[in-house]
């Protein structure tokens, strides 16, 4: 599918790719675990490819309609899915039909032609210390302040162990650990649809 882009004159176009292994949103290259994931490009006024983003899970992902929102200048992203890992562990499904799910999210943050998706999550989310023992720190970017964030902490069979959703982030934001056993966990920062940082913490007191 394609939509026009109003921000910068560019269009936004998706579609679906059969990755090969596990990869990060934004590399298309590499895959999250097996079937088909979801695909989203920017593309300024000239053609040239800004940015991209990918979501995926264990199964089959699909996007089928993708509406700008005025009023947050950002994108709506409808799609379904078999998936129940990785970027569809925990989401929020609006229905379910025959084994498959459908989702909506917001895309509110996305890799441009200056800043690609690595340099992003890089930049976006600093987390210390790690190792960590009651509790983690989260140094915010200016470009995500006052958004809807997500923090997912996971453990290492991919499991949801904690969540914590933050209506307006402010530059500095704390998760409590107290209550985690020590050893190896996966913390994950959203904003919307679009993963801003993963980091691999380690819990040791």
């Amino acid at each position: 599918g394609i939509i026009k882009n109003p921000i910068n004159d560019g269009y936004v176009l998706w579609g679906m790719h059969k990755p090969r292994a596990i990869s990060q949103p934004g590399n298309v290259t590499l895959s999250h675990k097996g079937g088909f994931d979801t695909w989203i490009l920017f593309i300024d006024a000239q053609g040239n490819l800004e940015g991209q983003l990918s979501y995926g899970g264990n199964k089959d992902d699909q996007i089928m309609d993708i509406k700008y929102y005025p009023a947050h200048k950002s994108f709506l992203v409808l799609g379904g899915t078999k998936s129940w890992t990785d970027d569809f562990a925990n989401p929020h499904f609006t229905d379910t039909v025959n084994g498959r799910e459908a989702w909506l999210a917001e895309i509110i943050y996305w890799p441009t032609a200056t800043q690609d998706s690595e340099q992003l999550m890089e930049q976006s989310v600093q987390v210390y210390p790690n190792p960590a023992q009651d509790m983690l720190q989260l140094k915010l970017s200016a470009a995500v302040q006052n958004k809807q964030l997500r923090i997912g902490l996971y453990n290492i069979q991919g499991q949801l162990v904690q969540a914590q959703n933050i209506d307006r982030a402010q530059a500095q934001e704390q998760l409590l650990l107290s209550n985690m056993a020590e050893g190896t966990y996966i913390l994950q920062v959203n904003a919307g649809a679009s993963l801003l940082h993963s980091e691999q913490i380690i819990i040791k007191r």
